[in-house]
């Protein structure tokens, strides 16, 4: 009786391992772009009426994608369009006509994936 039991707990748990066993690999595929940000930090801004103010004279550049405001680390993040380029200068200029004084600007580079597809591979089943 003990051996029968034993063989079937052992039959058992093989088939629960095999239903756990994947038929085919998964296979993401990602559309993957590389934009340019530029992170500038900024004198002067205390208010949400400056931020918005900076905001829309930055967002009127076409090489400018995005914005976005931090009053309590005084951070303009400027993430530019694909392809696009903005000298340093010229964010600066922006800024000082604006009435504020630019700190410092650092550039980086950031790799975005906006749509992940999920397609069963067939072919290559386990």
């Amino acid at each position: 009786m003990l051996k029968h039991l034993l063989l079937y707990l052992l039959l058992s748990s093989m088939t629960v391992i095999a239903d756990l066993t994947p038929t085919a690999n998964v296979v993401f595929e990602t559309t993957e772009k590389k934009i340019l940000v530029k992170t500038v930090y900024v004198n002067g801004l205390v208010c949400d009426f400056c931020a918005q103010s900076l905001e829309k004279v930055l967002r009127k550049d076409p090489a400018i994608h995005n914005v976005s405001i931090d009053l309590k680390t005084k951070t303009v993040v400027i993430y530019l369009s694909k392809g696009a380029s903005l000298t340093d200068k010229k964010i600066s200029q922006y800024i000082n006509d604006a009435g504020y004084a630019v700190d410092s600007i650092r550039s980086s580079q950031h790799t975005i994936y906006p749509k992940m597809e999920q397609k069963n591979d067939k072919k290559n089943k386990l």
